[in-house]
């Protein structure tokens, strides 16, 4: 069956792009599919600088239907492509995949990176890395994720120093709420506006925006959680603790609040990702039950390769 990439477009487009991840899930849980807070967070936060319409497109075939989308992330010549499960044979997915770079080339214009890369490609998804491979794409050993998963049967109770409250994000502390992430990542990019467009994302849940607060007001730590009831599967990202509050277990706290709150929607687990070269986020996610069950890494190819 033949397929042809079209623009994205509002937010039946995202329906789309939605439902392949969560048919995805539901087929191979743990293995080649992203969960939809990610793309929630890429689409209303990383992404939000870029025209949608210029970057994500949408794969469809004779019918209309859609099987697929690729996402374009032009300043760092990367790329995502998701098909749903179906549809995902290596007859397929080469060729999406051979379109999708010509487009991130002509996106990123006169000054080519040197590579291209694609950053999330499980290790035991033998079909996805044998795609790539053949493509001329190799493994980057700089680069790496563990893939952490809770099932939710112990949830450990959170402990807060005196004086400090476990709540959840609201209007009022949206200022507060965008400080502590520039403070624990020490990026600009997390402004109040940028965090009030992102809590207008379709899967955002204010309840599950957990933070602790400090005697003075301060958000000290925080965990944004999503929710795919459909596959009673719950994320956390990002998660952070402001630098002037860590090592008081305000993180675990505020990430023990929210396996709470999700049990309480319905979930029957959660995941977290950590890098492999962060001993720290491990640890945190350990002491709150996540075991490490698969790993995550990147994949690139020269520009000038095959």
């Amino acid at each position: 069956m033949s397929f042809h990439a079209r623009p994205y477009a509002e937010l039946a487009g995202l329906d789309a792009m939605r439902r392949v991840l969560i048919e995805g899930q539901r087929a191979s849980p743990h293995s080649g599919y992203i969960h939809l807070g990610d793309l929630n967070w890429w689409l209303f936060y990383l992404l939000r600088d870029y025209r949608l319409e210029d970057i994500a497109f949408l794969w469809e075939d004779g019918v209309g239907r859609v099987c697929g989308w690729s996402l374009l992330t032009p300043h760092l010549g990367a790329f995502d492509l998701f098909v749903s499960p179906e549809e995902r044979v290596a007859e397929q997915l080469a060729p999406m995949l051979a379109w999708t770079e010509a487009r991130l080339v002509e996106q990123v214009g006169e000054r080519p990176p040197e590579s291209l890369v694609t950053m999330w490609v499980f290790d035991d998804d033998t079909l996805w890395r044998a795609v790539l491979e053949q493509r001329g794409y190799r493994r980057d050993p700089a680069y790496g994720l563990l893939y952490m998963r809770h099932t939710l049967d112990a949830i450990p109770a959170p402990e807060l120093p005196d004086g400090f409250r476990l709540a959840h994000v609201t209007d009022e502390i949206v200022e507060a709420r965008a400080a502590a992430h520039r403070a624990a990542f020490g990026s600009a990019r997390m402004t109040p506006g940028a965090y009030r467009q992102l809590r207008r994302a379709p899967d955002y849940r204010a309840e599950l925006d957990v933070v602790t607060l400090a005697p003075g007001g301060d958000v000290a730590s925080y965990i944004m959680g999503w929710y795919d009831a459909e596959n009673r599967m719950a994320e956390f990202e990002p998660v952070g603790t402001a630098p002037a509050f860590q090592r008081r277990g305000l993180g675990r706290a505020a990430m023990c609040e929210g396996l709470r709150r999700v049990q309480s929607f319905g979930a029957r687990e959660a995941i977290v990702y950590a890098e492999i070269d962060n001993p720290a986020s491990q640890a945190l996610y350990r002491s709150a039950g996540f075991r490490p069950t698969n790993r995550i890494g990147a994949y690139r190819r020269p520009l000038n390769g095959p």
